[in-house]
């Protein structure tokens, strides 16, 4: 899958290699591998484009007929030549396929990516978690917007406690009446330990015990206090009278794997006696009923009287659904104990290299702040070099593209086939689109151009914005992020693209990355905190968590090159702002 340069990235290229020096933002230390917040993993849902067997492979019939209601149709697809066609004439009956099984694990949350066209009525994709007995335990549910077009429904669900399974149900509803297709059937596995509510303890309920925790041992020596916080106003106070009782209190379940690494900490005051801090690990069961502890690790304060940051970590043992955290005072303590500022996070091995940014502040990428001046200094340079080309006139075709994308509401863009697509601005994530005639099979990759026209306008105007000074360009490359940032993801869900592992980084993904980064990093003083942070998570779940899975599995070709650069821009441009970012610089040096 290759994509030309636009020309505009050549005006790109040759402003920055003629007169930006490129920085050495990093320097290697021996500090340990931060961590980040989870994993993306690909799960196989076979025979997902219904291309193999009539009825289809792997899939089984839910309700209805085969070869009345549900048949496999030719005239619509997306993924290869075929699609599952569902008829339904009926406002009394449902008719559906659902695909077989999969492992699934508790508290993992699944998204599930379906191309689906309702020519009429609704078309709906439920996501079913099973237990060891086929018992359906969970489901999620999404379904068409409207009819006369491709949606991809997005279906999104943490398998409850007790999961085994998990599976993909293509449905048409008793109320609907209608014709709807289905086709190029995504899943994959997101893995987030994600935060501790009520972390500082500053919710109460009627009994001024903390939402969100749980009494473990004993009772009547739990409050919400006052008398003491580390932040905000309020701590959790154990009050332990007893040298043969013990006292404590779990955090809500976050999710957990084997093998995996993870760290709690807190903040410890002892008043007299000692407070530990245990992380444990669990494995569930139906509705939590016979939940079984199978690991914990522990710490405990060495002081009386200061508040006491306490850290433990321990790597989960075989049979490890969730973890908790829990607040504890020991059978032989007689004291009292505050908790405050708790908090869960994954981590994982240091690596052979880190990193740490010797220019904190923005722009940082391609020039810091105090080069800004001899860019536009060099922006009235007329002074010819030995191709013909100036410093001016480099600018003022940079310039000249740039106020021409200022006037802009859409893009279109010429495909394979005669087909030319229009795209409307601020970007809409593109819904899914049929091949072009002269392709013989697809999926075919209409989201590549479509990458690279929108990084092509998102670094454009935000290096006029630099050069000029004029906000305008830096506020309309600032709004084309922030639309960037609310897409579901960043590449075609109905593409398989390298590696395997999350399914969801390609050419695509990458180009929108370096885009977003660049805009991150020279419009930075444009942005509000709240949008800082929102392109930071949007660069991290929708750019460097699905390509850091899909970089484990080494590929020599242009994309898998331009997926682990990406990677490592996004991570320049965030480095020390998330105490995550070394770890994905660090696997991009590795190819270099």
């Amino acid at each position: 899958m290759r994509s030309r340069i636009p020309v505009v990235n050549r005006f790109f290229d040759m402003w920055t290699a003629a007169f930006l020096s490129v920085l050495l933002l990093v320097s290697t230390m021996a500090i340990p591998e931060k961590s980040y917040a989870g994993e993306t993993t690909h799960v196989t849902i076979a025979n997902r484009g219904f291309e193999t067997g009539n009825p289809p492979a792997n899939w089984s019939v839910f309700a209805g007929v085969w070869g009345t209601q549900l048949t496999i149709a030719t005239n619509r697809s997306i993924d290869g030549t075929k699609s599952l066609k569902i008829t339904d004439t009926s406002s009394t009956a449902a008719y559906g396929m659902v695909s077989n099984k999969v492992s699934a694990h508790p508290y993992s949350t699944y998204e599930a990516y379906v191309a689906v066209y309702a020519e009429s009525g609704t078309g709906e994709v439920y996501m079913e978690f099973w237990d060891s007995s086929n018992t359906r335990i969970g489901y999620a549910i999404g379904s068409t917007p409207s009819p006369g077009k491709w949606h991809y429904v997005k279906v999104r669900g943490q398998a409850p406690a007790g999961t085994k399974t998990v599976s993909l149900l293509m449905y048409s509803s008793k109320a609907n009446v209608g014709t709807t297709y289905f086709d190029a059937v995504s899943l994959r596995r997101i893995d987030e330990v994600g935060t501790v509510k009520n972390a500082s303890f500053e919710t109460a309920d009627a009994s001024n015990l903390p939402v969100d925790w749980t009494q473990a041992y004993g009772t009547g020596a739990y409050s919400v206090s006052t008398d003491i916080a580390h932040s905000g106003t309020k701590s959790l106070k154990i009050v332990d009278g007893s040298p043969t009782l013990n006292y404590g209190m779990r955090s809500v379940k976050l999710p957990a794997a084997a093998g995996q690494k993870y760290e709690a900490s807190g903040w410890v005051y002892a008043a007299s006696g000692s407070g530990h801090l245990y992380l444990e690990f669990w494995q569930s069961s139906v509705n939590n009923a016979s939940d079984t502890r199978v690991g914990a690790v522990f710490a405990g304060s060495t002081t009386t009287g200061a508040w006491e940051k306490v850290t433990v970590s321990g790597t989960a043992p075989a049979g490890t659904d969730y973890i908790v955290v829990l607040c504890y005072t020991p059978q032989a303590t007689v004291g009292t104990v505050y908790f405050d500022d708790v908090a869960v996070r994954q981590i994982y091995d240091p690596p052979s290299r880190s990193f740490t940014p010797q220019v904190t502040g923005h722009p940082r990428l391609y020039f810091t702040a105090a080069d800004v001046p001899a860019l536009r200094a060099k922006a009235t340079d007329t002074s010819p070099n030995p191709y013909g080309e100036s410093f001016a006139s480099i600018w003022e075709k940079l310039k000249a593209q740039a106020d021409a994308y200022m006037n802009e509401t859409s893009f279109t863009i010429n495909y394979a086939g005669g087909v030319s697509v229009t795209y409307p601005l601020p970007p809409v994530m593109p819904s899914p689109r049929e091949r072009p005639p002269n392709v013989a099979s697809g999926p075919y990759p209409y989201w590549t151009a479509v990458g690279s026209n929108l990084q092509t306008r998102l670094e454009t105007l935000a290096l006029a914005y630099v050069v000029s000074g004029d906000a305008a360009y830096g506020n309309k490359a600032k709004q084309y992020a922030l639309a960037l940032a609310d897409w579901d993801v960043w590449s075609d869900p109905a593409y398989p693209c390298i590696g395997g592992g999350s399914g969801f980084s390609c050419l695509d993904s990458s180009y929108i990355t370096r885009g977003v980064a660049a805009v991150y990093d020279m419009v930075y003083d444009l942005l509000t905190p709240a949008e800082r942070d929102k392109l930071l998570d949007a660069m991290y779940e929708k750019g460097i968590r699905p390509m850091k899975r899909d970089l484990e599995t080494f590929v020599d070709q242009n994309i898998y090159y331009s997926v682990s650069g990406a990677m490592a821009t996004a991570a320049v441009v965030a480095l020390g702002e998330r105490d995550f970012y070394d770890v994905f610089l660090n696997r991009r040096t590795k190819f270099i």
